[in-house]
């Protein structure tokens, strides 16, 4: 392997940078997606960033999750992208290329491949991804799934792309995304909230206060003095959290912060 393929120290320390940070903003899953997807992108100088968890290694792939993207400002088109999921949601075999990469999945759980690693030009010209991306404003793609329970045979997939004219991605670049890959995803479910899950900074800005000074350990009276609220009004907006995150205690409704190490700050926090 050349010493260009190979990864350096400051591409290392910048996937554990990026795993503390995404750990921080790990209690809001639109937060910690978002900062990994930039943060990525900046790493490899990808266009646009694609994620989700999907099921089937074994059988046919499809999509069990909510699919997070980002990139769409770098005057990609976001609307035709959208267009292209709906044939290869009800048949993933409509991409040639995630089938070809399935099979070296099925071999190696985190193997990183790009476009050219699975298909000929010729076989890529001929197909109907090709004239998809042409019309999104795509053109070469790298992509790396890891499992995130072998008992579900569930998956993460992460895929980037760059624009038409740009280079393909290089084979430090797949070294990149797969350890990105390998040190996130095992993450998902604890230090980092489940795509999907409720997000605190959906919540209105009142909300959200008491629910910062409940994980700081704030009683009903601490909270109504610090806020200027009366009791009755933070009981309300205690009962709106319950049923925003599905508990039915405020233990219950520390645990999900237990779980995600108590990050030093909150990103979604105003107050």
């Amino acid at each position: 392997m050349t010493k260009s393929a190979s990864l350096r120290i400051e591409d290392l320390r910048a996937i554990v940078q990026l795993v503390g940070e995404c750990r921080d903003l790990g209690d809001d899953p639109a937060a910690w997606q978002q900062h990994l997807s930039q943060s990525v992108a900046r790493l490899t100088g990808a266009t646009v960033v694609t994620a989700g968890d999907m099921i089937g290694r074994w059988g046919q792939p499809s999509y069990a999750g909510p699919l997070f993207s980002w990139g769409w400002g770098n005057r990609v088109d976001q609307d035709t992208w959208l267009e292209w999921l709906v044939p290869f949601k009800d048949d993933a075999t409509f991409s040639q290329g995630v089938m070809r990469y399935m099979e070296h999945f099925r071999q190696e759980d985190g193997v990183a491949l790009t476009r050219t690693d699975l298909l000929s030009s010729r076989e890529y010209e001929g197909s109907a991804e090709h004239e998809c991306c042409r019309h999104i404003g795509v053109d070469h793609m790298i992509g790396c799934f890891r499992m995130l329970s072998r008992a579900k045979d569930a998956f993460r997939a992460l895929c980037l792309w760059r624009a038409p004219g740009e280079r393909d991605f290089t084979r430090r670049e797949r070294m990149l995304l797969r350890e990105v890959q390998a040190a996130t995803v095992p993450l998902i479910g604890s230090a980092l909230a489940r795509p999907g899950e409720p997000s605190p900074a959906a919540l209105p800005p009142r909300v959200r206060q008491v629910l910062c000074c409940l994980l700081e350990g704030d009683g009903d009276k601490q909270i109504a003095r610090r806020l200027g609220l009366t009791r009755y009004t933070i009981n309300e907006y205690t009962k709106t959290l319950f049923r925003y995150f599905g508990v039915q205690s405020r233990a219950e409704l520390l645990a999900r912060w237990v779980r995600w190490g108590f990050p030093h700050g909150f990103s979604w926090a105003d107050v």
